[in-house]
């Protein structure tokens, strides 16, 4: 059944003609019936607000409302002979161990208001938007097919986490490391074969995506906020300042016409998949205007922890499956999780150019493992925060020091408990990728520079240079070692953290007089140009 079973939905008189095309035949229809007012069943009366009105994860509608809602959607869109030809279809996609592929279409608004994902077969108990058996996704009559051109490995994918410095305390602030780890998680097998690479970034000023979008991706997937007017659907990404700036769906779709195209676009953003009165005015249908294959996005407001669970099952499958057997994979996951009752599961929504492959890699096609340098960190000392909140602002002073002004040393300071600690684990977690491997010391009372030393050398060793280990053994002044040291620091691209400097200091001045040798080693030495080691520390 690779031809697909096509649904169209298109206005005529006050109505709809409903066709329907397989290859086992096809049927069509006239509705009478006003999808825009919604008048003609209750249960179409205003689905959006309908199923709002009493919507939570942990508090789902009543028993049995969403599978009545999607039978009669079935019920009302297909005859008798609509119904018998696809359970037709579908049976013989069983026999062939193929999944159905369904594609409804419509140029109508107000048809793509309503949730079509959920509609039931009750003869075959069969949600079409939630099944093994079947995809469903949505597109556009009269559209050309764009051609995906199939994937030389690795897949590319970048992945955009917007969360602007200006959220107030009340509203969801993300996490963008937690994003990453989620994200990377179901991928890591797939990315030591080869098969597939990832850069994240939380940068998200118009200029700095224009700048990642000359690059060709073959996955680009926005994780943020959106928003639905009634009007306009928007995005927010960041402006100059990192604070929020609300980008309206025509301007987001100029923002991603990259160069080259890439085979898929996901906005894991709340009502990113509404249409406005116009149905080339959503971000979907304008970017499938655009050439642009394939766009997932939500079609209502959807929980952290719901967007979270689809995402990681979508990457899952997709290194396995077609985009459209991927979401549907995804969906029975959300199905299963939170229940039938909930709007969970048919919030995300697939939307494409015909049935062509979006993502496959190239018949024959090899992954090559990726090159790594040894890497070995030191980060027994400093944990990782469960959960990484507000002070997103203070990682991008430290990265501007760094990276912009181009700083070798870094001063944190505050008072106990602040979260000095988890903010210097999280800059190296979050710009792990400049650095060759991170140290993080714990500084005690009675730091001991001896054993310091041996700690660096084993850290070295662990690199690959074995050079300063060596040297330890030898009668050579500590002046000498710390010489030594620094070379090999600055020849390597390291970031030193030594957190809890305060241990070692008294009236604002060092009293260790191993650490005051320590640091002034590093500060008076001399240093190559270039990027070479940093230090953070923390008092």
């Amino acid at each position: 059944m690779a031809e697909g079973f096509t649904i169209a939905i298109l206005p005529k008189n006050k109505g709809y003609i409903v066709r329907v095309e397989s290859p086992l035949g096809s049927k069509e229809r006239f509705l009478k019936t006003d999808f825009q007012n919604r008048t003609y069943h209750p249960a179409l009366r205003e689905p959006r607000e309908r199923l709002y009105s009493t919507y939570s994860v942990h508090n789902p509608l009543p028993e049995g409302s969403i599978k009545h809602f999607g039978e009669e959607l079935f019920s009302t869109l297909f005859t008798k002979e609509m119904k018998g030809l696809f359970k037709k279809c579908f049976r013989q996609s069983i026999q062939e161990n193929s999944p159905l592929r369904i594609i409804l279409e419509s140029s109508s608004p107000e048809v793509h208001q309503i949730p079509w994902e959920i509609m039931y077969c009750k003869e075959e108990n069969l949600f079409l938007g939630s099944s093994p058996y079947v995809t469903f996704s949505r597109s556009i009559p009269d559209i050309s097919a764009a051609a995906a051109d199939p994937v030389t490995p690795p897949m590319k994918v970048l992945v955009l986490v917007s969360s602007p410095l200006d959220f107030s305390d009340e509203e969801y602030e993300i996490d963008a490391g937690e994003v990453e780890r989620f994200i990377s998680t179901p991928l890591e097998e797939l990315k030591s074969q080869g098969w597939i690479t990832t850069w994240f970034t939380d940068d998200t000023r118009f200029d700095h995506i224009r700048t990642l979008l000359k690059k060709e991706w073959n996955i680009i997937h926005f994780v943020g906020h959106g928003f639905y007017d009634g009007e306009k659907t928007y995005i927010l990404i960041e402006d100059d300042k990192r604070n929020r700036f609300s980008l309206p769906a025509e301007k987001v779709c100029d923002l991603f016409a990259s160069r080259k195209k890439p085979n898929l676009i996901l906005f894991n953003a709340c009502e990113s998949a509404q249409n406005p009165p116009e149905i080339y005015a959503g971000i979907p249908f304008t970017l499938l205007m655009r050439g642009f294959p394939a766009v997932i996005a939500m079609q209502y407001s959807v929980f952290v922890e719901v967007a979270d669970t689809f995402v990681k099952y979508l990457y899952e499958y997709l290194g396995k499956t077609p985009v459209d057997k991927a979401v549907s994979e995804a969906r029975m996951v959300l199905h299963q999780k939170y229940g039938e009752d909930t709007i969970s599961w048919f919030t995300p929504v697939l939307y494409v150019c015909g049935l062509n492959p979006i993502l496959e890699f190239e018949k024959g096609a090899t992954a090559h493992p990726p090159e790594r340098e040894k890497s070995v960190d030191f980060l027994t000392d400093l944990p990782r925060a469960e959960m990484f909140f507000g002070r997103k602002k203070y990682r991008i002073k430290i990265e501007k020091a760094f990276f912009e002004k181009k700083k070798r040393i870094v001063l944190m300071t505050g008072i106990g408990g602040i979260g000095k600690s988890s903010l210097a684990r999280e800059f190296a977690d979050r710009s792990r990728r400049r650095y060759k491997a991170v140290f993080a010391k714990k500084i005690t009372a009675d730091f001991n520079l001896k054993n310091f030393l041996e700690e660096f050398g084993e850290f070295l060793s662990e690199n690959g240079d074995n050079s300063f280990k060596d040297m330890l053994n030898y009668e050579i002044s500590t002046r000498g070692k710390l010489e030594y040291l620094c070379r090999s620091l600055d020849m390597g691209r390291y970031l030193i953290i030594l957190d809890g400097f305060e241990e070692v200091m008294e009236d604002m001045k060092i009293k260790s007089e191993d650490m005051k040798t320590f640091l002034e080693a590093f500060i008076n030495g001399k240093h190559r140009s270039g990027f070479g080691t940093k230090f953070m520390i923390t008092v």
